[in-house]
């Protein structure tokens, strides 16, 4: 129990100091209120209980402290007597301290009660004082308003029967407006649930009788709690309004009134009070934000209070500690060791194995079989290789030998239409010179000059077309040279002008006839120019000396495509 109260004491000490420094910054960043409701925390702690933790805890917690103090001694200093040297040794004998607790805890007690009981008595009297000879001017709901000549200025007290007191005349006065602003802050102290926080916090205060921080807190709580009241009274209030309560403050402030208020009635505290007071209102109200915040951290402190609760341990029961183990049974005598037995005798050795030729040989057969038939397959796996590769030579040849044909067979196509362009020419020629025939009605018209010039440009053009078919011709001649499957003869059989050879290995050769194409090609170009001969001797409209030029022109070319 006294360390309970000791602990309660001390913590609540460090709660109301920790609040006397924080109020004023508090107040600055988050109003009044939240100064004000800073004082909840010393009261939560006074009644916080204490934490009880079961029996066992206890004496794992002096487990834990005695290895951590034997610990360092045991690896410092030398061995630790043995039982048998400590048993020899003389104990000593030490006085019992006195014990100062009790008696101190009487003394903290008859003070804290004097507290108590002054501070009701004080209460007490000034109620008495305040009725004695009042007169009821008015009711604010279940609040009574009441004038007496005990008092100079406004007083609220009661908590079950509320009561504003004002001095006598007070409803009377010209200042409507200071009067209902004084009214309406004594008012907010009852509806603040103010005088219900004074009776609350005095067991706070009364238990730190002797300590100059609790006298310290009790007045500091009570300036905050009127500042929190103007905050109340002003809220929502035009600027105009809180220069009036302001003035009504500081007219309490120049006017010395003194109270005859017990310290638990909301009353005019002194000059310093007021100065406060004047200064809370000349702040500006808080944001919504800083007002978050503010109630956050103060619920946050809520949530860490637990952490300075005092902790106890259950009392021991019978089940709670474990039963005590039987005693150990005396160990037995021990044995007879028996005479070591005599070691057995050495067994005899084994025979030698018989060699055995035929294994032997049978052993090298296999072996020579199996490499045999490994080489076997080495060479298959070669061979199956090989014919893969020929293969794929033989299709990659397959396939330039249709190139080939393909090239052969657009040449050839080519010179057959150079043959049929040269036959139409000379077509056109013989027919634009029957158009001209006719156009004369018949009459000779000797052209002799242009029909030479045009005679000998188709001359010169069929000797461009064969030019070209050669070079057609030699070509491809040369790109069969090149092919390495394909070669290049002068004699063909009857009828054709290439023949294809499937070779043993599988190779197709193809074998041009150059000599047999060109033939042909130069076939065609002489029939070409016999049929162009014999037009042009059947044809009696032209002049004998122009028929006769071009038969001597297509002579000469005649006989030169034959010695070629």
């Amino acid at each position: 129990m006294s360390t309970f109260l000791v602990d309660t004491i001390l913590w609540t000490g460090v709660l109301i100091m920790a609040v006397l420094l924080l109020r004023r910054p508090v107040r600055r960043y988050f109003g009044a209120k939240f100064a004000y409701a800073l004082w909840l925390l010393p009261m939560l702690r006074l009644i916080m209980p204490p934490i009880s933790l079961p029996h066992w805890m206890k004496h794992a917690d002096a487990a834990v402290v005695s290895e951590g103090i034997a610990a360092p001694a045991l690896a410092a200093g030398p061995a630790a007597p043995t039982l048998l040297e400590a048993t020899n040794q003389t104990p000593q004998t030490f006085a019992s301290p006195v014990d100062f607790t009790w008696p101190l805890l009487a003394v903290w007690f008859i003070g804290a009660s004097i507290f108590m009981y002054r501070r009701f008595a004080q209460y007490r009297q000034m109620r008495a004082q305040m009725l004695d000879e009042a007169r009821f001017v008015g009711e604010v709901g279940d609040i009574r308003l009441l004038e007496t000549s005990n008092t100079e200025g406004p007083v609220a007290f009661g908590v079950r029967d509320k009561v504003v007191a004002l001095p006598c005349g007070f409803m009377a006065q010209a200042d409507r407006n200071a009067r209902n602003l004084a009214i309406a802050h004594e008012l907010a102290h009852h509806r603040g649930r103010d005088l219900l926080v004074n009776f609350a916090v005095q067991p706070l205060f009364a238990m730190h009788w002797f300590n100059p921080l609790g006298w310290a807190g009790w007045r500091a709580m009570r300036r905050d709690q009127e500042a929190a009241c103007d905050a109340r009274v002003v809220s929502g209030l035009p600027r105009q309004e809180r220069a009036d309560y302001a003035g009504v403050i500081a007219r309490f402030a120049s006017g010395g009134h003194a109270t005859l208020a017990a310290p638990m009635a909301c009353s005019v505290l002194g000059e310093k009070s007021i100065i406060e007071r004047l200064r809370s209102l000349s702040m500006s109200d808080p944001t919504p934000r800083r007002q978050m915040a503010g109630r956050i951290l103060l619920a946050g402190a809520a949530l860490v209070l637990p952490l300075t609760a005092s902790v106890t341990y259950a009392s021991a029961q019978s089940g709670d500690t474990p039963p005590a183990p039987p005693e150990a049974p005396p160990p037995p005598d021990a044995p007879y060791a028996p005479d070591a037995p005599l070691p057995p005798e050495p067994p005899l050795p084994p025979e030698p194995p018989l060699y055995d030729s035929g294994f032997y040989e049978g052993e090298a057969a296999y072996l020579r079989s199996e490499a045999e038939a490994e080489r076997a397959m080495r060479h298959a796996e070669r061979q199956m290789e090989a014919a893969e590769r020929e293969a794929e030579r033989a299709e990659r040849e397959w396939h330039r030998h249709e190139a080939l044909q393909e090239a052969l067979e657009v040449r050839l196509g080519r010179q057959h239409k150079q043959e049929e362009l040269a036959e139409q020419r000379l077509e056109r020629m013989f027919e634009r010179r029957q158009e001209r025939v006719h156009a004369s009605n018949g009459h000779r018209v000797v052209r002799g000059s242009r029909e030479d010039r045009e005679l000998r440009q188709a001359l010169a053009e069929l000797d461009v077309d064969l030019a070209e078919m050669e070079r057609d011709v030699e070509r491809a001649v040369a790109e069969a040279r090149h092919s390495a499957n394909v070669a290049v003869i002068n004699s063909c059989p009857k009828g054709t002008s290439y023949t294809e050879t499937v070779t043993e290995n599988g190779k197709t050769t193809v074998r041009v006839c150059a000599s047999r194409i060109a033939a042909q090609a130069l076939a065609q170009a002489r029939s070409g120019l016999v049929e162009a001969r014999a037009a042009i001797a059947a044809d009696r409209d032209m002049e004998r000396d122009a028929r006769a030029k071009a038969l001597r022109a297509l002579d000469r070319e005649l006989a030169r495509m034959k010695a070629s």
